[in-house]
């Protein structure tokens, strides 16, 4: 099991043109990304080395809120050159998260 992982964001920078890939069942999505963030990683409960304390993550609008891409379900990244490629055809649209 995994420590539980606090994030303190240092600075963001746009994260145009990206997306977070996110598996729901037997689909993957592609979120955009709003962002992309420095981050300070505190673990509870255990001591990080020192090469690990910070991480460049992903961010994005869900449910009218900016949040950062660590859900369960998160399972990377691609740029839209890539997505095109790699057969996911599925993009998040929040207008169908509106309208559902």
């Amino acid at each position: 099991m995994s420590a539980k992982k606090e994030y303190e964001i240092k600075q963001i920078m746009p994260g145009t043109g990206w997306f977070a890939l996110i598996r729901t069942d037997d689909e993957v999505y592609a979120w955009p990304l709003v962002a992309w963030a420095l981050v300070e990683v505190k673990a509870i409960g255990r001591i990080i080395p020192d090469d690990l304390q910070q991480e460049i993550m992903g961010m994005w609008a869900c449910h009218n809120r900016l949040e950062l891409c660590d859900d369960e379900d998160f399972v990377g990244y691609k740029h839209e050159d890539e997505l095109r490629e790699s057969g996911i055809k599925r993009i998040y649209d929040p207008e169908e998260e509106k309208q559902g």
